[in-house]
Formats: structure tokens, C-alpha cells, sequence
């Protein structure tokens, strides 16, 4: 270990290695509780997970963010394993997918999968979106580009569905 002249910075040193060790220690703690470090190690428990349903139309599934880079990927599956046994909470995971992750720009075919898959007319989906109905139409034509926030917007409305915005 080297050694720190400034007495300042040894502080600093000292209280951010004692605070990471608080922090492993309390995400030994919660591992063992839920039962993590049993006779398997960490990684092989969560790999051993069902796989999601496959949908019952053949409406295409939506799009999933993509990492930024192979590194981006790498922080972000180690966060994630984090976040599954406890060490993290939910706030800190959606930082690191906002750093790690892109969405992906949705096309024509997403905005008529989305509406589709709500059952809502051009007209009542505009509602909701606070647009007009000719704006969904040609989002759907590819006429128009979708600008960012009408994006985002459509993301939300993908993973929860209309009901968010009531």
C-alpha cells in the first residue's frame, strides 16, 4: 500500500475504503439471507431461470435496449447480478441502465404494434398521446419521423400499457 503525504486525502482514503467495506459486507449479508451462497455459486443460480412465455399472437416482440459497447454490457450484467441479490436498489439499477443501455428508435411497425396490441383505435390512441390522429397515422406510414419524447412516451406505454397515463 502506498503512502498518502497529504493528510487530507488519507482521510478521504481511509472513510472510502471503510465505506466499501460496509458495502460488501452488506451485500454478504443479504446474499446469505436470501440464500444465494448455498451449494451452487452466484452465477450458477442465476443462470438457472425459466425462460418468458412466448407470446400467443405472432405480433413481433418488442425491442429491447442494446448496450453501448462490450465493456457498457459487461458493467451492466454485473449490476444486474447485484441488483438480483439485493446489493443495489432500484434507483441505482435504473442509473445504470440509463448509462450502459440505447433504446433503440422505434419504427412505423412498432407504433402500429403498440396501438395493436391495446386494442385502441388511431383516434383514441391520439388522446392519449395528447396528439392528433393524423400524427399517429403518419407515424404508422413512416410519413413523419417520431421525435424523441414521443418515443420515450411510446416506450412507457410498450412495457406498461395505457394505464400509466390515467
Amino acid at each position: 500500500m502506498t503512502k498518502i503525504n497529504d493528510p487530507l486525502a488519507a482521510l478521504r482514503a481511509k472513510k472510502n475504503a471503510k465505506h466499501l467495506g460496509f458495502i460488501r459486507r452488506k451485500a454478504a449479508a443479504r446474499a446469505n439471507s436470501a440464500g444465494v451462497f448455498g451449494s451452487a455459486s452466484v452465477f450458477q443460480d442465476m443462470a438457472v431461470r425459466p425462460l418468458p412465455s412466448a407470446p400467443d399472437s405472432n405480433m413481433p416482440r418488442p425491442r429491447q435496449a442494446q448496450a453501448r459497447s462490450d465493456a457498457f454490457e459487461a458493467i451492466h450484467s454485473a449490476a444486474a447480478g447485484l441488483f438480483s441479490v439485493g446489493a443495489i436498489d432500484k434507483q441505482t439499477m435504473r442509473e445504470f441502465d440509463a448509462e450502459c443501455l440505447v433504446q433503440p428508435d422505434l419504427k412505423a411497425a412498432d407504433v402500429k404494434r403498440i396501438r395493436s396490441s391495446l386494442h385502441v383505435s388511431q383516434a383514441v390512441f391520439a388522446r392519449y398521446m395528447n396528439t392528433n390522429k393524423s400524427t399517429v397515422q403518419k407515424w404508422e406510414s413512416a410519413e413523419n419521423p417520431i421525435n424523441p419524447i414521443a418515443q420515450r412516451l411510446l416506450s412507457v406505454i410498450d412495457k406498461h400499457g395505457l394505464d400509466i397515463l390515467s
